[in-house]
């Protein structure tokens, strides 16, 4: 009889442990730090996919904005171009080189005298470093005049403010007038200006007749820059001086 009883609970013992390794019977232990509903949420393949929920304030952050990338006066000089490189550009060798760190006054009278080049009547009161460069064959025997100006203001803005503010289009009504700049005579032609550039020609007079000999003019505002150049020769030189100033402008950040 005791051997009777001892096997039916055994028997029993056995059921219960089959019973509760089941599925629906089991208990799933609990992940360290996590609740019963997140740990629920992994169950099946919707829980892999699915996106978190998360209650973390959203991120901010209390930086300012990097400053505008502008040239600076040790950069200034960076935009000339160099005697050799406009030597190629004009088809001549430019040996001698004359620097300037201050911009020189114009000779001219009257309302047309800004159109003599980038003087400092035409810079206002803001611009803080000047660098200038006339590149020629010889100091005493050339046939070709290259006068690089670059004029550093404190932003853009008032680099663009100024260039219109020393050449205002209304120094179109120059072209055709006649100008004396110390014992030169010169006779303007077209003045253009659209906005970001302004161009315009001189020639040269020899007892009132127009002579060979001009000068071209090509002065733009870039970023916080006001700088173009000058070029004089016997011919047409109104490709070159841009080609020059399309170069200085490759040096300037937009």
């Amino acid at each position: 009889m005791r051997h009777v009883l001892t096997a039916g609970w055994l028997g029993l013992a056995a059921l219960l442990a089959v019973s509760c390794g089941t599925e629906s019977g089991g208990i799933k232990p609990i992940p360290v730090g996590a609740t019963q509903t997140s740990a629920a949420a992994d169950h099946g393949p919707e829980g892999a996919i699915a996106s978190p929920k998360s209650s973390a304030p959203p991120v901010t952050s209390s930086l300012e904005p990097p400053a505008p990338v502008i040239v600076t006066p040790d950069k200034a000089d960076s935009v000339i171009i160099s005697a050799d490189d406009v030597g190629r550009l004009v088809g001549s060798p430019l040996t001698y080189e004359f620097k300037s760190t201050t911009p020189s006054d114009s000779l001219a009278t009257g309302k047309c005298k800004a159109l003599t080049g980038l003087r400092s009547e035409s810079l206002g009161d803001e611009w803080t470093t000047y660098r200038g460069s006339r590149q020629q064959e010889t100091e005493n025997r050339y046939d070709h005049i290259v006068w690089q100006s670059v004029v550093l203001f404190p932003d853009t803005k008032a680099a663009a403010n100024q260039l219109q503010a020393g050449y205002p289009p209304s120094l179109s009504s120059c072209t055709g007038s006649r100008q004396t700049e110390g014992d030169t005579e010169w006779q303007i032609g077209d003045v253009s200006n659209n906005g970001t550039s302004v161009k315009w020609v001189r020639q040269q007079t020899q007892d009132g007749k127009p002579s060979g000999w001009r000068c071209f003019y090509d002065y733009r505002a870039k970023n916080n820059v006001l700088f173009g150049s000058l070029l004089c020769q016997n011919g047409n030189g109104a490709p070159i001086v841009s080609a020059i100033v399309d170069r200085m402008a490759e040096w300037i950040p937009a």
